[in-house]
């Protein structure tokens, strides 16, 4: 492996450990009949988005004086689904990169 695959791959794997850090989030609403959701965007691992947040997200306006009870039906969870797909791309992209940067050997031309 060469200098150059070995930035590469170096590169990848910073940008995986980004990607572990700031993660999607989507937040959701439950109600009887019916789940209201949005997209929250990325955020901290340790510093999920609070229901408050989730609140202003999907009913587009600050809750000031809600009870805990309301607020406890705001959840934001992880979208796991678009993680595995950053992932695999930084994956894939850096085998392509890998491959592209090997040293080339050369054949007898006849």
């Amino acid at each position: 492996m060469n200098r150059k695959q070995r930035i590469a791959i170096g590169t990848a794997i910073v940008l995986v450990a980004l990607s572990g850090f700031f993660l999607p989030y989507e937040g959701e609403f439950r109600v009887k009949g019916d789940n209201l959701k949005a997209y929250l965007g990325y955020h901290f691992i340790f510093a999920p988005p609070k229901p408050e947040v989730v609140a202003h997200a999907i009913l587009g306006r600050d809750i000031s004086s809600a009870s805990t009870v309301y607020l406890s039906r705001f959840r934001a969870h992880i979208i796991v689904s678009r993680v595995v797909v950053q992932m695999a791309t930084i994956a894939l992209i850096t085998l392509g990169i890998v491959a592209l940067l090997a040293d080339k050997k050369e054949g007898t031309d006849k």
